[in-house]
């Protein structure tokens, strides 16, 4: 697998398991991306722009110039055959810089064409993995920064932020390990400890680590995941997301044509162009499945 593993922290402080979208725009302090075939992350920060004649110089969030470069090098590299590699970036990262750049359909086509390979285990486990676990399920050391979260960065910025700069570095040279185990092993095997971890009806033992996993042929882009067959989604007390509705802010973007006003490079639109047909059987997918959830609502409330 050839890409570019990114992740990026945000500004905003925020309680623990706080709705993030709700909250978006957060603000980016810093971000990493490293090539599978790299050796070293490059990094961005809020306030690298800026000239300093005394060390690095760090602001509170990145400028809209930094976000926007920033883009636009992801664009770039992708145009070299290295698309963006992230974990859930459908449902956070893309999410959040489209709200930063306003660049909707542009930052739509890299969603699509790039590898999230939490979007690709929701399509066959049916259920979210978080990459600590399927790193643990996959025999592979966790974080050298221990107990440190996304909800602890942005006041660690404030006060250490070459510390913060240390731990999305880890976000980005971790997967490396993760997709070369995965591919080397022809599955994905993931742990979870507590029966309500992926809210399925197992039995499991609470103070032991239990496992699943899923056939891994390969890692596949984003809109090719829908290729793969659904998952059994029954037996599940409060069902997770489905894949469409983690995508539902790329289907309900108006759809891409060849008049679309477009920031980045000509080429990368060529690319969305070709997988545009495709959206349009999940945005029917999509209607269906919120059809059925209100009618499900319906039915609740009368009883």
């Amino acid at each position: 697998m050839k890409g570019y593993v990114f992740d990026f922290e945000t500004a905003a402080v925020l309680p623990r398991n706080a709705d993030l979208q709700g909250h978006m725009p957060l603000g980016i302090t810093c971000a990493a991306g490293i090539k599978t075939d790299g050796k070293e992350p490059e990094l961005w920060w809020a306030g690298m722009s800026q000239p300093s004649f005394f060390g690095a110089n760090y602001a509170d969030q990145m400028t809209n110039l930094e976000v926007m470069s920033m883009l636009h090098y992801l664009a770039m590299v992708h145009l070299e055959g290295y698309p963006a590699i992230t974990w859930n970036g459908v449902g956070f990262e893309w999410l959040e810089l489209g709200h930063e750049t306003g660049l909707w359909q542009e930052v739509k086509v890299l969603a699509l064409l790039h590898y999230d390979l939490m979007f690709q285990l929701l399509r066959q486990a049916g259920h979210f993995v978080g990459l600590d676990k399927a790193e643990r399920g996959m025999g592979l050391p966790g974080k050298a920064i221990a107990g440190m979260t996304g909800y602890d960065a942005p006041v660690l910025w404030q006060k250490q932020p070459e510390d913060v700069l240390s731990y999305v570095s880890q976000d980005v040279t971790q997967p490396l390990q993760f997709i070369k185990a995965t591919e080397l092993a022809g599955f994905v095997c993931y742990a979870y400890s507590r029966a309500g971890d992926e809210e399925i009806n197992h039995d499991l033992d609470r103070d032991k680590p239990n496992f699943g996993s899923v056939d891994l042929k390969e890692w596949l882009p984003v809109w090719k995941v829908f290729d793969l067959p659904e998952p059994d989604r029954r037996g599940y007390r409060n069902p997770p997301p489905t894949c469409y509705e983690v995508l539902r802010w790329v289907l309900e973007l108006p759809p891409l044509t060849q008049s679309t006003p477009w920031a980045l490079q000509p080429e990368l639109k060529e690319q969305g162009l070709a997988v545009e047909d495709r959206l349009e059987s999940l945005r029917v997918r999509l209607a269906r499945i919120d059809e059925a959830k209100a009618t499900n609502a319906t039915v609740r409330r009368t009883r």
